[in-house]
C-alpha cells in the first residue's frame, strides 16, 4: 500500500499531462494545417483568400501559443508556492521563532531529528492553540524547514508525550512524506487549475477530469495511511506508551482548547482588548467547561470510528490500536520538562502579536460559552518595549523581518 497510493498518482498526473501536451501539440498543428492552405490558394492564383488565410494563420498561432503558456503554467506553475504544513492546517495566529527563542524546545527536537536522521527544524512557528506540524518554504531566497508548536500543546503534554508528537512528525519527514505532500500539493493545484481554464471539449479538461477523480479517491486512505506510518516511527523512537498518552491527551482536552481558544478571540475582537497571556486564559476558559460537555467534544473530534467519510487522520482508537505492540528502538536521553515560567514570558510576550494579527479580520466564529469571565486589561506597551529582548534572550521581530548579523543557534 505504500507504493500503491504513490504510484497511482504518478499514474493519473502522467494521464493529465499526456493529455494537456497532445492537446498543445494539436493546437501547434492548427496554424500549420492554415498555412498550408494558403499556399494552395496562392499557387491557384487566388491572392486576396490566400492574404485571408495567411492572417488567419498568425492569429492562430498566436492562439496557439497562448494555448501552450496556459498548458505550461497547469503544469510548472499552477499557483504561487505558499508555506504549507504536511498534514495540518496552517494556523491563523504564529509568530516566528529562531532557535535561541526557545532553546529548550529547539534542543528537544534537535535530538528527535538527530534520532530519526532527519533535518532538525530552522526556525520554530509559535500559534496559541494545539497546531503541530513541519514543513518548509523560502524566506528572502533561502529554504528553511520551520516546525509550528501550538503554546496550547506545550502546556498540555508532558516531556515524553511531546518528544513522541515531535517524533510523529519528523516520521513524516523520515518516511518521505514531505516530498509526496508537496507533489500532491501540486497535482491537486494542477488539475484545479486545469478544471478552470480548459473547456469541456478540450483534450486537457477530459485527462484533468479523470486524474482529478483518481486524486479523490486515493488522497483520503493515502493519508490516513501516512499518519499510522508516522505514528509507528515515534513509537519505535519515543515509546508506544508515549505516543498513546500523547494521542489520548490530545483527544481529550484538544478540542475544549481550541473551542474554548476561540472564545476567548471572539471576545477580544469584540472588546478590542485582549488578556494578557492568550494560551493561558483559553485553558482557563477550557476547565470552566463542564465535563460533559468536554466528552461531547472529545467524541465529535473522533468521529464514528467505522465511518472514515472525509477524514485525513484515522481514528485514535485505531492509532492507539496500530502501534500497542510496537517495540521501542531508539535511545533517546531522558526527557526535559519545558519551564513554566518560560512558556508563561512566552505566552506574555506573543500575546501581542498574536491578537494584531486579527486586525484585518472581521470576526471570529466560535459556541458560545455560559460563564460569565473577565480579563485583566494590559498596559499598552511602546514598539521598542516589545521587541527590546529580555534576559532570556527572547526577542519579538513585529514587522517578520530578521535583522541582518542574528546569530542562530
Amino acid at each position: 500500500m505504500r507504493i500503491a497510493f504513490p504510484l497511482l498518482a504518478v499514474l493519473a498526473v502522467a494521464l493529465f499531462v499526456s493529455s494537456a501536451l497532445a492537446a498543445a501539440a494539436l493546437s501547434l498543428l492548427l496554424p500549420v494545417a492554415i498555412f498550408a492552405m494558403a499556399a494552395a490558394v496562392l499557387l491557384r492564383g487566388q491572392v486576396f483568400s490566400a492574404a485571408r488565410l495567411f492572417r488567419l494563420g498568425l492569429q492562430s498561432v498566436v492562439v496557439s501559443f497562448g494555448y501552450c503558456g496556459d498548458v505550461a503554467r497547469c503544469i510548472f506553475a499552477p499557483r504561487s508556492g505558499n508555506p504549507a504544513l504536511d498534514d495540518n492546517a496552517f494556523p491563523a495566529q504564529y509568530v516566528r521563532l529562531e532557535p535561541p527563542q526557545f532553546v529548550e524546545l529547539h534542543r528537544a527536537q534537535q535530538q528527535v531529528a538527530a534520532a530519526l536522521r532527519v533535518s532538525a527544524a530552522d526556525e520554530l512557528w509559535m500559534s496559541p492553540g494545539i497546531e503541530l506540524g513541519i514543513g518548509e518554504t523560502k524566506i528572502e531566497g533561502r529554504k528553511v524547514r520551520f516546525l509550528v508548536v501550538g503554546l496550547g500543546l506545550l502546556r498540555i503534554l508532558s516531556a515524553a508525550e511531546l518528544r513522541a508528537a515531535l517524533a510523529h512528525e519528523f516520521g513524516h519527514s523520515r518516511a518521505g512524506h514531505l516530498r509526496l505532500g508537496r507533489f500532491l500539493r501540486h497535482s491537486l493545484d494542477m488539475l484545479i487549475l486545469a478544471q478552470l481554464r480548459f473547456r469541456w471539449f478540450d483534450p486537457a479538461c477530459w485527462g484533468s477530469t479523470v486524474s482529478a477523480a483518481v486524486m479523490r479517491a486515493i488522497y483520503l486512505p493515502w493519508s490516513r495511511a501516512r499518519e499510522f506510518e508516522a505514528d509507528r516511527i515515534a513509537a519505535g523512537l519515543a515509546g508506544a506508551d508515549a505516543i498513546i498518552g500523547t494521542l489520548r491527551k490530545i483527544r481529550e482536552h484538544g478540542p475544549a482548547l481550541s473551542v474554548a481558544l476561540g472564545e476567548v478571540l471572539r471576545r477580544s475582537v469584540e472588546r478590542r482588548s485582549g488578556p494578557e497571556q492568550l494560551s493561558a486564559t483559553a485553558i482557563g476558559f477550557a476547565a470552566l467547561l463542564p465535563q460533559a460537555e468536554r466528552r461531547r467534544l472529545s467524541v465529535q473530534f473522533e468521529g464514528d470510528p467505522l465511518d472514515l467519510g472525509g477524514r485525513t487522520h484515522p481514528p485514535v482508537a485505531a492509532r492507539i490500536n496500530a502501534v500497542q505492540q510496537v517495540q521501542t528502538q531508539g535511545e533517546l536521553p531522558p526527557a526535559v520538562e519545558l519551564p513554566p515560567e518560560r512558556l508563561a514570558q512566552l505566552d506574555r510576550r506573543l500575546t501581542f502579536t498574536w491578537l494584531a494579527s486579527l486586525s484585518v479580520r472581521s470576526q471570529v466564529t466560535a459556541p458560545a460559552m455560559a460563564t460569565p469571565t473577565t480579563f485583566p486589561e494590559e498596559r499598552p506597551r511602546t514598539r521598542e518595549e516589545l521587541e527590546a529582548p529580555t534576559s532570556d534572550g527572547l526577542e519579538l521581530d513585529l514587522d517578520g523581518t530578521w535583522r541582518e548579523g542574528r546569530n542562530r543557534g
